[in-house]
């Protein structure tokens, strides 16, 4: 087996079921795509779903880098189960036999995620919880719980909760449940309209929209804080731009912007003259004298 072979079975990390599908499907997209790579990427890509958050991505970042069709070539010739059976070699001493140390995690702390409630607030603290438990258990577990963990942190909410239902996790979120910030925005957004770009009205709708939320129910006013108060230090415009994107209407803000100013001779001084127009008189005046 070569060197970049050898790479592309340590480029993830799977049970030892989820490697065989894993690998078997890497063989038939290789088949599939015809030796193109864009066709074999998408069709990886529309896998996703079956494997743990960020595995798929992390063999086509390999790929991209050792070879791409040249690499899928080399272990479409090994065919799936040889590559498998590779791959649970190339991990020996790593848990007892038939052991996986993600099973381990979850059967010792995955009982903690029960307080997992599909906020900002509750995933911090579930997962920090998570991870000091399982260094605590061995060193290598918080690797493990880091490595399934970690790409989970920049989902959206309902992607988070399913993808950590799919690790086996006993979260009581459900990811049917709407976005808690489109809940509010949804409930009190309204309020954003008499934001005009100034620090006074920034500091009156904040505020209005921190009460609000804290009166609808108080995980609410955690996750209004956790995605607001990150704005205070910004700029005026892009705190503008921060709160469109976060679904609020500012378009009275919008509407305070300053102009660019795109000639400066168009820049007035405290006369009412251009500043064009002001050296102008300047050097009749000199030439005159």
């Amino acid at each position: 087996m070569d060197a970049e072979v050898a790479g592309a079975l340590d480029a993830v990390e799977l049970d030892d079921m989820a490697a065989q599908r894993f690998f078997e499907l890497v063989v038939a997209a290789h088949a599939e795509s015809g030796g193109d790579w864009d066709g074999l990427r998408e069709r990886l890509d529309a896998a996703r779903g079956d494997f743990p958050s960020g595995e798929v991505e992390r063999f086509t970042e390999y790929a991209e880098q050792y070879g791409r069709t040249d690499l899928t070539a080399k272990l479409a010739d090994l065919g799936g189960a040889e590559l498998a059976s590779a791959y649970v070699a190339r991990r020996p001493g790593e848990t007892e036999p038939g052991e996986d140390p993600w099973a381990t995690l979850v059967a010792a702390h995955g009982a903690g995620w029960a307080a997992f409630m599909g906020t900002e607030d509750s995933w911090v603290e579930c997962r920090d919880e998570f991870y000091v438990n399982a260094n605590e258990l061995d060193p290598e577990l918080y690797a493990v719980a880091y490595h399934r963990l970690s790409p989970l942190d920049e989902l959206p909410m309902p992607q988070r909760i399913a993808a950590s239902q799919n690790l086996g996790l006993p979260v009581s979120a459900d990811p049917s449940t709407p976005d808690p910030l489109a809940t509010l925005v949804a409930a009190h957004g309204a309020g954003w309209a008499a934001f005009t770009g100034t620090e006074d009205s920034w500091v009156e709708c904040r505020d209005e929209f921190y009460v609000n939320a804290n009166e609808q129910d108080p995980e609410l006013y955690a996750v209004a804080y956790h995605r607001l108060s990150p704005l205070d230090e910004l700029p005026m415009a892009q705190r503008i731009a921060a709160l469109r994107d976060l679904g609020l209407d500012v378009r009275a803000a919008a509407a305070e912007e300053p102009a660019g100013v795109e000639d400066a001779g168009a820049v007035q001084d405290g006369t009412g003259l251009s500043v064009d127009e002001v050296a102008r008189i300047l050097d009749e005046a000199v030439q005159s004298a």
